[in-house]
């Protein structure tokens, strides 16, 4: 639980784990595009990019129940009552096993329309199959480390889970360069090292929690309609903004592709690469700070919920802009780092990445103010925004954009689509900010969930 520090260094122990956890997930995501693009060329890079789209599902299911019911554990945690965050751990950990083992026993059984389905052609369906085989097979290992890594950070240990993604993440980039460079084993040798990877963090993370008789252990509980409820109401912001990163993804694959053939889905495949690398480190602040405003919404403090408020905005917006000058002004530079003698690829990938620099100032009050509502448990408000950044708008602005704008804007619609969903956010927290201060003028006020269950 959080400690008699200062406000700021109770923040900076919970923030600078997290952080330095998705600096390694990036690192490793960096890795893996870049050893597939040295080893494999123009097609392996477009073939990692249509089958990505398969892991952000596993990570978006992972994140629903890990996140969505890592929200509850810590208001629970909060209040005092250990038991009933134990059993709400326990249901989060049934549900996201049936869920994993649904997703496998699905994508196993339909591996090669959903490969297509997702943008595969003829020319690199092979190299498609190859990886998504492995990530299917693992789907249960993938989405508990996903869930039990959102509990951790919820339990106040925020540098264990920090250590697990560190030592998974790293030994995910060793085992991307032997399998694929030194034993040549191409997209499926990526797919296994991926997979290992969450292996070692989930070990991690489950050890800690054993060895060290953490809250975090399973207890003898049935499954209850209400904890279901919470922990999916909770989560479904948090699954729609990974979700909603699969589904974009495959649509800016198959529009990229008719803009500007197989030079398109590379080209988008390098941007993403870039782009979740800035995207994962403000959700690393989203998830530092969501933890301690959770608790403390749990503890009925108000004014210390505020203060991490404000700590995260501070830091998700001074990130954002540091990506954005980075991405204008070093645009080749980053290009360059994936391509190999294809200057057609380098050209348009600049442009693209210019283009799209301006995208992170407004992801990072898109992030916070998700994570803001869902550590208070406002369900709605959450919801909408990531529907509108991870769905609605990019989803309208890419067909949209390349009609008004010529091809340049599938590029365009990208941070456009971020601007919209930003203005959405804010009028949001207006709304908010001004029911807190003005509770009996208004009808906005969510009640918590056990009290609208107790007027039912």
């Amino acid at each position: 639980m959080v400690t008699n520090k200062s406000s700021i260094k109770t923040y900076f122990s919970f923030l600078l784990p997290s952080i330095l956890g998705m600096v390694v997930v990036s690192a490793y995501t960096f890795t893996d595009t870049f050893v597939v693009g040295y080893a494999l060329g123009r097609i392996g890079l477009s073939a990692i990019g249509i089958g990505t789209p398969v892991l952000l599902l596993q990570i978006a299911i992972g994140y629903l129940f890990g996140e969505g019911g890592g929200a509850a554990y810590s208001i629970l945690m909060g209040a005092g009552d250990d038991k009933r965050a134990r059993q709400i751990f326990t249901q989060s950990m049934m549900l996201v096993i049936v869920a994993s083992i649904i997703f496998m026993a699905f994508g196993i059984g339909f591996i090669e329309p959903i490969s297509y389905f997702f943008g595969a052609s003829e020319q690199n369906i092979s190299y498609v199959l190859d990886y998504n085989k492995y990530i299917f097979y693992f789907s249960p290992i993938i989405m508990l480390n996903m869930a039990v890594g959102g509990f951790m950070r919820n339990d106040s240990k925020p540098k264990v889970a920090m250590m697990a993604t560190a030592i998974g993440s790293i030994s995910n980039i060793i085992l991307d360069i032997l399998f694929v460079i030194v034993l040549n084993g191409g997209m499926a040798g990526a797919s296994i090292a991926t997979c290992l990877g969450s292996c070692i963090s989930l070990a991690v993370n489950v050890g800690y929690a054993y060895i060290k008789k953490s809250n975090l252990r399973l207890t003898k509980v049935k499954l209850n309609l209400f904890d279901i409820k919470r922990i999916m109401s909770n989560g479904f912001g948090s699954f729609i903004m990974e979700f909603s990163v699969a589904i974009v993804n495959i649509i800016y694959n198959i529009v990229a592709f008719k803009y500007y053939g197989e030079l398109g889905i590379s080209t988008y495949t390098i941007i993403q690469n870039w782009h979740l690398i800035g995207f994962n480190l403000i959700v690393g602040v989203g998830q530092g700070t969501q933890p301690l405003i959770s608790i403390n919404h749990g503890k009925g403090d108000i004014s210390k919920e505020k203060i991490f408020r404000k700590y995260g905005l501070v830091s998700c917006l001074l990130l954002g802009s540091i990506f954005l000058i980075s991405w204008l002004f070093g645009a080749s530079l980053l290009a360059s780092v994936f391509v190999i003698n294809d200057v057609e690829l380098l050209k348009v990938s600049t442009i693209a990445l210019k283009i799209v620099c301006s995208t992170y100032v407004f992801l990072a009050l898109t992030i916070m103010l998700s994570y803001y509502y869902l550590g208070t448990e406002k369900v709605l408000q959450s919801m909408i925004i990531n529907l509108s950044r991870g769905f609605v708008f990019p989803t309208i602005l890419v067909f949209l954009m390349p009609v008004l704008a010529g091809k340049v804007g599938v590029w365009i619609s990208i941070p456009l689509a971020e601007c919209l969903s930003a203005v959405v956010a804010v009028v949001l927290f207006g709304i908010t900010s001004y029911t807190e201060k003005h509770p009996k003028q208004s009808q906005l006020i969510e009640l918590p969930l056990e009290k609208i269950d107790e007027d039912k």
